[in-house]
């Protein structure tokens, strides 16, 4: 009979499903976002600065901007599936998913920039 198993653990697996689930959502929400974005506004010919930004559309910046809190919200699932990753771990290899939430909070902190 196999040992049971805690709770603590159970909530790690189903908080770390979900937010891997969440995360790879987002991924190819931006990716999408911004093929679309790119097809239905393609990249203006360099012309200066105040040219070229006066050729964007409004609605360049709003999709823009939707695509970008695709972004934003990815960052924070990352870290919390990496922390469930960590419960996971046995305690031998802790130390490289303690290193991997070090990397993945400075990918949240530098990506919500």
């Amino acid at each position: 009979m196999p040992p049971p198993v805690s709770p603590v653990y159970q909530l790690a697996c189903k908080i770390g499903y979900w937010s891997s689930i969440l995360f790879a959502l987002t991924g190819i929400g931006y990716a999408a976002g911004m093929v679309a974005l790119l097809i239905a506004f393609p990249v203006p010919e360099w012309r200066g600065i105040t040219d070229t930004v006066a050729g964007f559309d409004t609605s360049y910046v709003t999709y823009y901007s939707l695509c970008q809190t695709m972004a934003f919200i990815s960052a924070p699932l990352f870290v919390v599936m990496i922390c469930c990753a960590h419960e996971y771990t046995s305690p031998e290899k802790r130390i490289l998913t303690r290193i991997s939430i070090c990397f993945g909070i400075m990918f949240a902190l530098l990506s919500q920039v």
